[in-house]
């Protein structure tokens, strides 16, 4: 088995790297932003809808809050503890 010689792995690296830079280029060329689109879409509202299961009817229709999350912070603040001055390491 013949070994390659080291500038023609040096030379195969580096096309092998040209390569790559030139289809990631073509690709990047290919997916450009489109300054047009919305930056927010508009929300369209859900629209009630009725169902029937086993012969009884049911609605359902949008959160009554227009389906935002409403979150609050689950760590309160106490005086009764005292603040961590130091800490041991194993």
């Amino acid at each position: 088995m013949a070994l390659l010689p080291a500038w023609a792995l040096k030379a195969s690296a580096a096309v092998l790297t040209l390569l790559a830079s030139a289809g990631s280029a073509v690709y990047v060329d290919g997916h450009l932003k489109n300054p047009s689109a919305p930056l927010r879409p508009a929300v369209v509202p859900a629209a009630s809808r009725t169902f029937t299961i086993a012969g009884l009817e049911f609605a359902a229709s949008a959160p009554a809050s227009g389906g935002k999350v409403h979150l609050e912070p689950s760590v309160q603040a106490t005086d009764s503890q005292q603040p961590l001055t130091s800490t041991s390491v194993s």
